[in-house]
């Protein structure tokens, strides 16, 4: 008689057959789609329960009726194969590549691998088309997951195909890069290219394993129709020609608004009234503070990306206090209230001054509720710190493509604070005075001087090729004498190498190999602080035998550094807002130290701490901000 161990060998060399493979792999797949059911239903209802229930059923379903759950598995599968080189430049928790390739859907391939279907890949020349249909069906269709902005240094030799093709004009759905053109993900490049060569089914098939799928068959609809109904490239690409050139017209015709016209607009289409707290769009334009958020309990409201640059003008006549609130920006701070206005507050304020404003060494004390706000952020991971640092540039730039010269209100504060600028204007007489400002922004900064200054001749630069360009132009227009070349902007990078050499290119035309006064107002604050030391040595450089450097910034424990939310936290004391751009919030022993590191001594260094209150929303904001000047040793 066989005996135990006998009947065990014989059943495991029945599932070493052929038969016995696919009848556990059948039931393997069964197991994990009754896994991601319950999964699915424990999200969506909240209920274990429910989830639970679900899974029985399923697992009866599939245990009583074998044919059901053959016709689920064939539902879900892809009629051609579908492949994708991975080279590793996305965020793995964002990459819907390799979210496809762990559902099976994908496979991926090797670098020096071959691939005989049609290949989507930035490189090609031709454009994916319904003639290219066969080829998908016989070879199937691929992608490269690769990151744009290192197309360069990609090994396309490596990747070995005949059938490279162009993805048409189309808009992405996906949360990184919604409503942006050509930048799709790979599930939108699989989706794409299948429903241009008739493969709708693949499409929703792959589509429908992302919630934001569906978005993006109905912002391309019409395109993806059209490209379909297409016979060859030829004719892919006169569509997207014409596509291209109805959206060009559309810009064209259309007003350039800003953001408090598109309110008003808006508004008047909704038939709503505006609140007691909207300004009009004048006021919205020429106005950077903004008005403080209130706050429930340890909680922080996110604001938006225009918050996080300024806040609304309380009115003198609905509070005792005027305030000055820097914006957030490597260049930008609000002006001062006028003598007339600060007169009004002193009397309703106090006569001590120092009851809003005061200067000190000391940092300030936080709250415990504050403490809580501080310690429950959290540092985001090294891609997305990295992806921000080699945007910084195009962020700025498109900051002021949206803003203009309209965001910043002039610094008429700047002679009162650093009495430097005064003092050298009146100890030098006849002599002109030389000031590089390094972070030029649009002018708000220069243009009060060189109307107060007639003795001034101001250096400018900044990172924004854009910012220059207006700081120019407006200096053109507000110049009394066309022959005035007391002004000159140049754009440059200060943590640069080179940077010195640049300005010393400028300060020849003058005759001048050196300036008495550099400026860097709420510009370090902007820069990565491994490049910090750079950028201070390199101001340093530009300065005379007893010139000066004055440095202005947000310091530590800032109202706006409580404000920050989750995935906003770079680096201890740094932070980046919505709109990319970055901001640092200094110690006084921080500040000294960039200084004293660049050959400078220190004259003064201190905490600047201002109350902002708005007495109509019952709001108190604490400001702070670090503020130095240090002389050049001879």
């Amino acid at each position: 008689k066989p005996t135990t161990m006998d009947n065990k060998k014989r059943g495991n060399r029945s599932k070493n057959t052929a038969a016995g493979k696919r009848k556990a792999s059948e039931q393997k797949r069964a197991q994990n789609r009754d896994r991601r059911v319950y999964r699915h239903d424990k999200t969506d209802n909240g209920s274990d329960n429910e989830g639970l229930a679900h899974r029985i059923a399923g697992a009866t379903a599939a245990s009583d009726n074998g044919k059901s759950s053959d016709e689920d598995l064939n539902q879900s599968k892809l009629s051609i194969p579908l492949a994708m080189w991975d080279l590793g430049h996305c965020d793995p928790k964002k990459c819907t590549g390799r979210r496809l390739t762990l559902l099976g859907l994908v496979s991926e391939l090797r670098l020096g691998s071959r691939f005989g279907g049609v290949v989507l890949t930035p490189v090609a020349t031709e454009q994916i088309s319904p003639a290219d249909a066969e080829i998908v069906r016989r070879g199937g269709l691929a992608v490269v997951d690769c990151s744009w902005a290192q197309l360069q240094s990609t090994p396309w030799s490596r990747m070995k195909c005949h059938n490279e093709r162009l993805l048409p004009y189309l808009v992405a759905a996906n949360p990184v890069n919604y409503g942006k053109p050509i930048n799709l993900s790979c599930v939108e490049a699989f989706a794409a290219g299948l429903s241009i060569v008739g493969l709708d089914s693949d499409a929703d098939i792959v589509l429908s394993r992302f919630g934001w799928g569906e978005a993006f068959r109905q912002l391309n609809a019409d395109l993806l129709d059209a490209y379909a109904a297409c016979r060859d490239a030829n004719d892919v690409k006169e569509v997207q020609s014409r596509h291209l050139a109805s959206l060009a017209a559309e810009s064209d015709n259309r007003r350039r608004l800003s953001y408090g016209e598109l309110a008003k607009e808006l508004e008047e289409q909704l038939g709503g009234e505006r609140s007691d707290d909207c300004h009009d769009a004048d006021d919205e334009e020429h106005d950077e503070s903004f008005q403080i958020q209130t706050r429930e309990s340890t909680s922080v409201r996110e604001a938006d990306a225009a918050d996080q640059h300024r806040e609304k003008e309380i009115d003198s006549s609905q509070t005792d206090v005027q305030i000055e609130t820097p914006s957030e920006n490597q260049t930008r701070e609000t002006s001062s209230p006028t003598e007339a206005e600060a007169d009004d507050h002193q009397k309703d304020q106090a006569d001590d001054e120092s009851s809003f404003q005061n200067k000190t060494r000391d940092p300030r004390p936080l709250t415990e509720t504050e403490q809580q706000l501080l310690s429950s952020q959290q540092l985001v991971n090294d891609f997305r710190a990295n992806k921000i640092d080699s945007e910084v540039q195009r962020n700025w730039d498109k900051f002021y493509n949206r803003n203009g010269d309209r965001f910043f209100r002039d610094r008429h504060w700047t002679k009162r604070e650093f009495v430097e600028l005064a003092g050298r204007q009146n100890d030098g007489g006849d002599q002109p005075l030389i000031l590089a400002e390094l972070g030029c922004g649009v002018g708000n900064f220069a243009m009060p001087l060189l109307a107060e200054l007639p003795n001034l001749r101001l250096l400018a630069c900044d990172f924004s090729p854009r910012a220059v360009n207006m700081a120019v132009q407006r200096w053109q227009r507000e110049r009394t004498d066309e022959n005035d070349n007391r002004f000159k902007a140049f754009c440059a990078d200060l943590t640069s190498s080179d940077f010195v050499l640049l300005a010393a290119g400028h300060l020849d035309d003058w005759n001048e190999s050196s300036v008495h006064l550099a400026a860097m107002v709420f510009v370090l604050s902007a820069i990565k602080p491994a490049e910090m030391p750079t950028a201070v040595a390199n101001a340093a450089a530009l300065l005379c035998s007893g010139g000066r450097l004055l440095i202005r910034d947000y310091g530590l424990h800032d109202h706006c550094q409580l404000r920050f939310g989750r995935g906003t936290k770079l680096a201890e004391s740094r932070y980046v807002r919505q709109d990319g751009t970055c901001s640092y919030f200094f110690t006084v022993e921080e500040l000294e130290s960039l200084c004293q590191g660049a050959g400078l001594r220190v004259l003064q260094c201190c905490y600047v701490l201002r109350e902002t209150i708005n007495r109509r929303e019952g709001v108190r904001a604490d400001r702070v901000f670090v503020q130095a000047v240090a002389e050049k040793i001879a």
